[in-house]
């Protein structure tokens, strides 16, 4: 990467660890393998770590002082609800565009950037642009090839359809325009889903189909876990972005009974284990006649009363 024009980066990649340890070397090692023809800047926040991970940021940033901007806190932020993003990350950020990774995974095309950037150029109606990817165990083991050659939500184009479907769009892997990034104040269980919505709001996007990424499952994360109250949380969660940003965007009542019938469909047996009456009350209103609700669900009805 040519260092001369270090202080208009094109890219701002924005990575976020916390106790990383295992795997940051992974990720870091994976954004100075980019070969561009332009320059960017990568940009750390590190959330007090204590297991090794602030040792070797400050390594790297040592090594590699006119393309790393590491942000070292004393106490951790996310637990005290600060939004990290928009009060230290983004006033950080230099790039046309944003590149997204976390500590825990990492790229593994040492071209993903310049094909990203290079379709964005050439694609002013697009926003944003992601790849394909495997999905790796906590020990690197691929456990998911070509993750999104079979999706499901392919058919996904209109803020619409993100609203109703919530797809995963591998956060990892994105490249989108600097104008487009969130930064609102409101605080959710996950800040892809909500960027993802602004972004489609105004403009298209798009996937490579390469895999350009891995992304690590970990049993402890914000979207991976066993137990079923937290699968529960996650859940509402992501219901009340998808209800908030309906409303942002004045969708009809339609779409919003279509957003309501499929999180009451998905976790109405989550509801029934929890006790969750008010939400068992409100499903058994809205399912009562829909045509997807099968004997199963029928028989836990039964149970739950």
């Amino acid at each position: 990467m040519n260092k001369d024009n270090i202080h208009a980066p094109l890219v701002s990649i924005l990575c976020i660890t916390y106790n990383h340890v295992d795997y940051i070397k992974e990720a870091l090692e994976s954004f100075l393998m980019q070969k561009t023809t332009f320059t960017y800047e990568i940009v750390v926040h590190d959330d007090a770590s204590n297991d090794g991970t602030t040792d070797i940021l400050k390594q790297y940033k040592s090594l590699y002082p006119d393309i790393f901007k590491v942000i070292f806190q004393s106490e951790n932020q996310y637990s005290k609800k600060v939004d990290i993003v928009k009060e230290y990350l983004y006033p950080c950020i230099h790039g046309k565009y944003i590149a997204i990774c976390e500590g825990d995974d990492y790229w593994t095309n040492p071209l993903k950037l310049q094909k990203q950037v290079e379709f964005l150029e050439n694609n002013p109606s697009f926003g944003l642009v992601y790849t394909d990817i495997n999905r790796v165990n906590e020990q690197g083991d691929v456990i998911d090839e070509h993750f999104f050659k079979d999706d499901p939500f392919s058919f996904c184009k209109t803020v619409e359809d993100y609203l109703i479907y919530a797809p995963f769009r591998a956060p990892c892997t994105w490249l989108f325009r600097k104008e487009l990034y969130n930064i609102k104040e409101a605080k959710y269980i996950v800040g892809d889903l909500p960027q993802l919505l602004d972004v489609v709001a105004v403009s298209k996007i798009y996937r490579l189909n390469e895999v350009m990424a891995h992304y690590r499952v970990l049993r402890n994360s914000a979207s991976h876990f066993t137990e079923i109250v937290r699968y529960y949380d996650f859940m509402k969660g992501i219901f009340k972005i998808q209800m908030d940003y309906a409303i942002k965007y004045g969708v009809s009542k339609k779409i919003i009974y279509k957003i309501k019938t499929r999180f009451a469909l998905e976790s109405y047996n989550f509801a029934v284990v929890e006790n969750d009456k008010q939400q068992i009350e409100l499903a058994n209103r809205l399912l009562k006649d829909h045509p997807k609700v099968s004997y199963k669900f029928k028989v836990v009805k039964f149970l739950s009363q």
